[in-house]
């Protein structure tokens, strides 16, 4: 099997790094994925593969490192997004194997998640209620036997 070539790797994905990344950040992250697959660090027998591997790690911080590369990158990487989005809703959301592309699917699985956040959220209500109540009327009865004891005791300093 032919390994990627650098126009099919996502560089930040290859990097471990947020697409909003600082230089810093670029720099760490490179260095540390030369360090774990440089081709001096690896077997003789997996040399050639670390040797590409460390011509498409040069490639990503070559480009990333350097502002109006990057900005090129970054258009680049929007419009393949674009495109295939644009490619998955006129292919009649055919994806890749396994890739839910059913808006229908989608749309549903939504409207359950929204039924069970507010069964929650009245389950909640509902809760909170059922204790403000019963607190109410634990604290009614307190006061009552309180006032019932104070009743007695005058009623017993009276006779």
């Amino acid at each position: 099997m032919p390994s990627p070539t650098a126009d099919e790797i996502d560089f930040y994905k290859m990097l471990g790094i947020s697409y909003g990344a600082s230089q810093a950040d670029i720099k760490r992250a490179y260095r540390q994925a030369m360090k774990r697959s440089h081709p001096d660090k690896v077997a003789p027998e997996q040399r050639t593969e670390a040797e590409a591997q460390a011509r498409i790690l040069n490639d990503a911080y070559r480009t990333l490192s350097n502002p109006a590369a990057k900005q090129k990158y970054d258009d680049l990487l929007k419009a393949e997004k674009l495109q295939d989005q644009i490619m998955s809703r006129y292919s009649g959301g055919l994806g890749a194997p396994g890739a839910d592309q059913d808006i229908y699917a989608r749309i549903k699985e939504a409207q359950r998640l929204e039924r069970t956040r507010q069964q929650r959220e009245s389950d909640r209500q509902a809760t909170s209620s059922l204790l403000l109540v019963f607190v109410g009327f634990a604290l009614i009865i307190l006061l009552l036997l309180i006032v019932g004891s104070i009743a007695g005791s005058l009623a017993h300093r009276l006779s």
